[in-house]
């Protein structure tokens, strides 16, 4: 049986069960949940205050200011309001669509409080294909994601754009019937702007954020 639309994406935002069409007759144990790390490659533009010229000051000058955000200051930003250290070589990643902060031994620590991604609510649509003999899929979803950030000290902002979602598997059975263990990768990117704060202060963001991750059965 053909999976239904959405399928794979949800496997790829909460995998809680074997998340590919298995033929009748193959059993492979349950997949790991897949770790995305994330990339954050935003830029904000911050409004900076007037200032005033001439003899008289009757000359106002507007400004603005760009400062990059990025994983490594997003992460900062999340150890510092949340008082917690994951230490060097942490990471932000996407594991059963919770963001986390992941050490270098790959232990997740939750931060969906400051730093959430909706990849499941927006419309999406996808082409590829499914092989309901093996089990194997490829597929591409695209879909509107809003992407929000609150470190609780004045730091800020909602993203709104279009996420690009691959996802693949290989067979799980053979062509005998025979289960085999198979690998599965997803990748993502996302473009979007939004609004938010820096420092209290207003701003506009852009950019994107991308990733990619595999898992396999054991």
């Amino acid at each position: 049986m053909k999976a239904p639309p959405g399928f794979h994406l949800a496997a790829f935002c909460a995998i809680t069960q074997f998340s590919v069409i298995v033929p009748s007759g193959a059993q492979p144990s349950p997949i790991q949940p897949v770790s995305v790390p994330l990339n954050f490659a935003l830029i904000a533009t911050v409004q900076q205050p007037d200032a005033a010229s001439g003899s008289t000051g009757n000359t106002v000058r507007h400004s603005t200011k760009a400062t990059k955000v990025t994983s490594q200051s997003l992460r900062s930003l999340i150890q510092s309001a949340s008082g917690t250290n994951s230490g060097s070589g942490a990471s932000l990643a996407l594991i059963a669509g919770t963001i986390v902060i992941q050490d270098k031994e790959g232990n997740p620590t939750d931060v969906s409080g400051f730093l959430s991604m909706d990849l499941t609510s927006g419309t999406r649509v996808n082409t590829g294909q499914d092989n309901s003999a093996t089990g194997a899929f490829n597929d591409t979803f695209v879909t509107d994601v809003v992407v929000n950030f609150d470190d609780g000290n004045g730091n800020t902002f909602t993203l709104n754009g279009l996420a690009r979602i691959i996802s693949t598997s290989t067979a799980t059975t053979d062509a005998t019937g025979n289960p085999l263990t198979p690998s599965q990768t997803y990748s993502l990117s996302f473009t979007g702007a939004g609004s938010g704060t820096v420092g209290g202060v207003d701003a506009v963001f852009s950019g994107t954020i991308s990733g990619r991750g595999s898992s396999k059965n054991h």
